[in-house]
């Protein structure tokens, strides 16, 4: 599902999201009595003990501090339960949350915010992982641009003036005000960032005086600038933010009251199936569960045929939260 709502500048946790939770450290279990090491994956469709009052993506329960999945999985064939629980198959619970932002008197949780899973068993260290916050207002130009770099590194020149030129015929073909690599000066005492005046056809400016910024598309229809970063996986090339400048975005997209979206090449789908993120992103989660099955099976040859004192290590390396 589409993420829209923002907290501290990260997602926030929904019960209509498609976000997830992987265990950083081994779940490891009695199966059915020698301790096997597994990795243990909960969804945020399964969370309970949310909000009952405050709503958010068509009435979707929010995430909360004492809010949990529910319920996890990749233990399954660990039926003696966790060597630290006691249990399998069991819920995942927050370590962390928003400092200052609440719903119902308690923390809201968010992408990132680290979490207990199988009761306690293990750990997330990586946290809660969700998509980015998107305004739909921008989808359609945030896929045309996977389109253009698609296109471009299928004809080789994977790079910002191959898809700038394909997003130039675009607009003019659909009458879209929508402007690539247009400039963004500072301006006035307080040297705040506006956008380079208009040439005499209409179109923009594009000279790059010194300490100017170039954001890759500015689209006045809907009020945006979106920054790309086209990594090529032919070459290996990874395109990354300069200093300062995706700060300076987010300072330009405030001033001039603009959304900055940020696109990574990495998001787009050029194998030709049309497929829309959300099948990719439940594709990629099969993929993973797939993988985590795999490494299980190969673990259980290593692990299986003797036992060691994993509980012990375990409460050296992180203790649970109390169960809500």
């Amino acid at each position: 599902m589409q993420e829209t709502v923002s907290i501290n500048g990260l997602t926030l946790c929904h019960k209509h999201s498609d976000g997830w939770v992987r265990s950083t450290l081994p779940d490891v279990c009695r199966s059915p009595d020698k301790p096997v090491p597994y990795t243990n994956t909960a969804y945020a469709r399964d969370l309970a003990k949310g909000t009952t009052t405050v709503f958010s993506h068509g009435g979707a329960m929010n995430g909360i501090k004492g809010s949990e999945f529910y319920r996890s999985f990749g233990d399954e064939p660990g039926s003696g339960g966790g060597v630290k629980s006691g249990v399998h198959l069991d819920r995942a619970t927050w370590l962390s949350w928003s400092p200052n932002v609440f719903m119902e008197g308690r923390n809201v949780t968010r992408l990132t915010d680290r979490m207990l899973l199988n009761k306690g068993n293990t750990i997330s260290a990586g946290g809660y992982f969700t998509g980015p916050v998107r305004d739909k207002k921008n989808e359609d130009l945030l896929e045309e641009f996977c389109k253009a770099a698609c296109a471009c590194l299928a004809a080789g020149t994977m790079n910002q003036r191959c898809v700038a030129a394909k997003l130039k015929e675009w607009a003019k073909a659909n009458g879209k005000n929508v402007y690539p690599e247009a400039t963004y000066v500072r301006s006035g005492p307080k040297g705040e960032w506006r956008l380079l005046g208009e040439r005499a056809d209409g179109s923009l400016r594009t000279s790059r005086p010194p300490g100017s910024r170039v954001p890759d598309v500015t689209d006045l229809d809907n009020k945006s600038i979106v920054e790309g970063k086209l990594s090529n996986p032919k070459t290996g090339f990874k395109d990354r933010y300069n200093p300062g400048q995706e700060s300076d975005y987010q300072r330009m997209a405030k001033q001039n009251d603009l959304t900055f979206e940020k696109v990574d090449f990495d998001d787009c789908d050029c194998d030709g199936k049309g497929r829309s993120k959300e099948v990719r992103k439940r594709e990629a989660e099969q993929a993973a569960q797939d993988l985590s099955v795999a490494q299980t099976l190969m673990s259980v040859a290593s692990f299986a045929a003797r036992r060691n004192p994993v509980g012990l290590f375990l409460d050296m390396l992180f203790t649970a939260s109390p169960a809500y």
